[in-house]
């Protein structure tokens, strides 16, 4: 046994974490040895960081730390400056010691080597004047030359003479394709499912093996809309393209409807019957049942995201003339593949799928499609921008937050081990469908929303014979959380949806129960679905109840966010001491983070609901939070003291917040969503609104809205949601 002490240690800039571990001997009588310690940087200045980085001496305890220090660096440093610091120390050193010399000579092109190994895309042209810098001084020195350290300098310096020699792109370029011609995006029926699917895996294989994981940093990725920052994260910004426009392939093909512009009436549409609709659904959910077997979890995501679209999921005629067995594969997906408790399906899946068998990773046999694996890379942004906005980059001394960095970087990690898998896929291209893919022309959102409308109007699917099974969330922009982690200033989320009267179109009847019930759809990027409760809680015409009875139940709702999505912001914090109202929200103890994300939804009277996504943080007063929720909505400001904000807690409770409260410490933790109303009137306020069937005094099985989510007819954001 052994009984271990840990405390921090501040030396020359520099903070560590001091591990003593002190064994004991089984024989009474034999000595104590003495106790094995252990140290781990936690935190530092940036010259004490490359001070640890060239150090010869570091510890088998922090052998992690190079690795993690280069796959991260560009979160808190520019290349060039950690280039030029490395320099600093070397030039300082030399005149000194020949043996501290030449040990920390050996130690920075040890590092530089593996640098250039695992992220050569940080050494190119525009760092030329700090790589000369280092070449000249290891010519200076004579660690050019020789044998030993000298072989290592001079094959370094060749390597990174070849990285900056201008005639060298820093990567390969994509031949030029010609202009492809429109293509018919219904002539997805022409293709078998497995072989479109193959080419999505194509796709999306090679762009994510051209991923630069570090360019996923939440401190990058998160910001990367910011005035200067449109250079950022090209490779991420590359699957991003490549996930919208399979979605987009979906949107246009069902819908028969081809964008012939920007403006929404420029569309040209293909008459298609309702059965024809459905035969166009069946292939898509195939194809992502095939993109399932292939491991392509991206293109799955797409595909189902793009099914679960208002414009489509809308259209009842159509999913009623599915087959059921296509409609149980798609129920089968959506909860496979569903966000509910951080996508804990689907990683989970992800794990086994690429934990393979040694002798499953030999070379695949000519013929056979390989075992490789495409991930969802939503999953990973949304696991980095939520670790950046939990931790603080820097500690209250200015420290670098070293300890963020190697948490930041176990998801690279992740990232990179998955690269390796997605290398065993064994496909060729299709010529045929490859240009089909790239002639398609999708639809923006306001037109697939009007060609969704016309092919069919609100109300005509409103008969008996219209209901069907069919899904019941609507997609939105995941840039909205994005934005609001990014900080209090953020808080205005950067795609705000303007749509007029006269873009509305109304609203689908009632869902079936079977559907609601036994469905969860994964929201690939949702915190700003359009989901609308039953008209005891949430229609703006009618009187609500402070605690609606049992028999209106509160539907569940389609729309699912995952867990970290209603946590506090904080790095593991524990729970609060109470998680009733008026203490504030469960881990706002000691420790927890002072901020949180909270999901806001607005009525919009006949048209539905909105839900926005808001960060609270504990300065925040219930005032200013209206007011941007308001703003989010595209209402006035002014309005704010017309509204209130109320929390929907368990059980069909509320808890209405005092227009003077802070809206951080007086919600109840247990719960993260958010009601704006319209602030009661004395004149209508609601008498005995404890008792009673129903405010309205209709049943809750009656009046159009019932007891199931209905979805505000607009288009909303599809496909591109995560991003």
């Amino acid at each position: 046994q052994a009984s271990v002490s840990v405390w921090d240690e501040e030396e020359d800039g520099a903070i560590f974490t001091v591990t003593s571990r002190q064994y004991r001997p089984r024989d009474p009588m034999a000595p104590t040895p003495p106790p094995r310690s252990s140290r781990r940087l936690r935190a530092g200045t940036l010259e004490a960081l490359v001070r640890h980085l060239l150090d010869t001496r570091m510890p088998e305890a922090d052998v992690a730390f190079m690795s993690a220090f280069l796959a991260t660096h560009r979160a808190f440093t520019s290349t060039a400056t950690l280039l030029g610091l490395v320099a600093d120390r070397l030039e300082a050193l030399e005149g000194l010691s020949t043996d501290e010399l030449e040990r920390t000579a050996g130690a920075a092109i040890s590092v530089l080597s593996t640098w250039l190994a695992s992220h050569p895309e940080d050494l190119g042209s525009e760092v030329k004047g700090q790589l000369d810098r280092l070449e000249s001084f290891l010519l200076r020195t004579g660690y050019a030359a020789g044998e030993g350290v000298g072989a290592c300098g001079a094959d370094l310096i060749r390597h990174l003479r070849s990285r900056v020699d201008p005639q060298a792109p820093d990567f390969p370029k994509p031949p030029a394709l010609p202009g492809d011609p429109p293509a018919d995006p219904t002539d997805v029926l022409v293709f078998l499912a497995d072989h479109l699917a193959e080419q999505l895996t194509l796709l999306d294989a090679e762009l994510f093996l051209n991923l630069v994981p570090s360019q996923c940093l939440g401190g990058l990725w998160g910001h990367r809309d910011r005035p200067g920052h449109s250079h950022l994260c090209p490779s991420v910004r590359a699957t991003v393209t490549q996930f919208n426009k399979v979605a987009g392939a979906v949107v246009s093909s069902v819908l028969g409807a081809t964008s012939t512009g920007e403006g929404p009436g420029e569309v040209t549409i293909r008459p298609l019957r309702p059965p024809q609709r459905a035969r166009l659904l069946e292939k898509w959910i195939r194809v992502a049942e095939e993109c399932r077997l292939l491991r392509n979890f991206s293109s799955v995501y797409a595909v189902v995201s793009a099914l679960q679209s208002s414009p489509i999921h809308r259209l009842r005629a159509a999913w009623g003339e599915a087959a059921r067995d296509s409609l149980r594969v798609f129920s089968d997906l959506c909860q496979t593949f569903s966000e509910e408790d951080n996508y804990s399906q689907s990683r989970e899946l992800l794990l086994q799928e690429a934990n393979l068998e040694p002798n499953s990773k030999k070379a695949p046999r000519p013929g056979s499609r390989g075992r490789g694996v495409v991930p969802y890379l939503g999953t990973f942004l949304k696991d980095l921008v939520m670790l950046d906005a939990a931790s603080k980059d820097e500690l209250e001394n200015g420290y670098i937050n070293f300890d963020k960095r190697r948490k930041e970087f176990a998801v690279l990690s992740e990232l990179r081990r998955l690269q390796n898998e997605c290398r065993g896929y064994n496909l060729r291209p299709d010529p045929d469908i490859q240009r089909w893919l790239r002639g398609l022309q999708p639809l923006t959102e306001a037109q697939s929303h009007r060609v969704s409308c016309e092919v069919e109007p609100p109300g005509a699917s409103d008969s008996p014979a219209c209901r069907v099974l069919r899904p019941t969330l609507v997609i939105s922009q995941w840039t909205e959380v994005l934005s609001s982690v990014g900080g209090p200033s953020h808080l205005v989320s950067w795609d705000q949806p303007s749509v007029g009267g006269d873009e509305m179109c109304g609203t689908p009847a009632p869902l079936l129960t079977r559907l609601a019930q036994h469905m969860k759809w994964p929201s690939v990027s949702s915190l700003d679905s359009t989901l609308e409760g039953s008209p005891s809680l949430h229609s703006a015409a009618e009187p609500r109840l402070l605690s609606p009875p049992a028999s209106s139940p509160r539907p569940n709702r389609g729309h699912r966010r995952s867990a970290s999505c209603g946590s506090p912001l904080s790095g593991g914090a524990g729970e609060g001491a109470s998680g009733g109202p008026g203490h504030g929200p469960r881990g706002s103890g000691p420790g927890a983070s002072d901020c949180r994300i909270i999901r806001v939804q607005m009525e919009l009277g006949g048209d539905g609901s909105v839900y926005k996504s808001i960060l609270v943080t504990s300065q925040d007063k219930a005032p200013s939070v209206v007011s941007c929720v308001l703003k989010k909505n595209n209402r006035d400001s002014a309005v704010a003291s017309d509204f209130e904000l109320v929390q929907l807690l368990p059980g069909e409770r509320e808890l209405t917040i005092p227009p003077s409260a802070n809206v951080f410490y007086a919600m109840d933790g247990v719960s993260h969503d958010f009601l704006l109303r319209q602030r009661r009137r004395p004149s209508t306020a609601t008498q005995g609104s404890a008792s009673g069937p129903s405010a309205s005094g209709i049943p809750p099985s009656e009046g159009g809205g019932g007891s199931f989510p209905r979805i505000k007819a607009t288009g909303r954001k599809i496909a591109r949601a995560l991003f």
